[in-house]
């Protein structure tokens, strides 16, 4: 055998292609244990606010009283831990609240477009509200993933951050 058959032997020419589902961390807690550590009553739906662990100013947490059917969860919401009745804004990288678990607590979340955050919310099966992040690199793949893969609602940047986008919590409690 010579070496050129050799060579390609052991280095195929081909171009492989993986395909499979996201991968991520998995969850470690059951949602009622997160439910209980953070005191959400059984009557009130959970929904999870992030931007994936980045520190931001929402200047719509004073609306969050008005929907009070809903829990919100808002991880890198706050300096400090702050609660109401149907929300809790917490420091970041909070160690007792695994990420992971909170998505998997929730029936919706709300998130700009990242990997790591649709990968965990894919494994729920929750719906995504999502927030796109323009000249992202990984926004031209993850779109159509995502109008592919989850029930979903696409909101703008600019409504995000007003929290015009709250009317339509409904949407995403609609969806199966």
């Amino acid at each position: 055998m010579s070496k050129q058959n050799l060579y390609v032997i052991l280095c195929n020419l081909k171009n492989p292609q993986l395909i499979t589902n996201p991968v991520s961390r998995s969850n470690g807690n059951p949602p009622e244990l997160i439910r209980d550590k953070l005191d959400i009553s059984d009557d009130k739906s959970v929904m999870l606010i992030t931007m994936g662990g980045i520190q931001d100013t929402y200047s719509f947490t004073n609306q969050l009283p008005l929907f009070s059917d809903t829990f919100f969860i808002v991880p890198g919401g706050s300096d400090k831990i702050s609660k109401g009745e149907n929300f809790v804004l917490l420091l970041p990288h909070r160690p007792e609240y695994y990420h992971p678990d909170l998505i998997n607590s929730a029936y919706a979340v709300i998130s700009k477009i990242g990997y790591s955050t649709l990968a965990e919310a894919f494994y729920t099966g929750c719906s995504l509200g999502y927030i796109l992040r323009p000249g992202f690199r990984e926004s031209d793949q993850i779109i159509p993933y995502i109008k592919e893969n989850f029930n979903r609602l696409l909101i703008p940047e600019s409504e995000f951050y007003s929290g015009s986008w709250m009317i339509q919590t409904g949407e995403l409690k609609a969806f199966p």
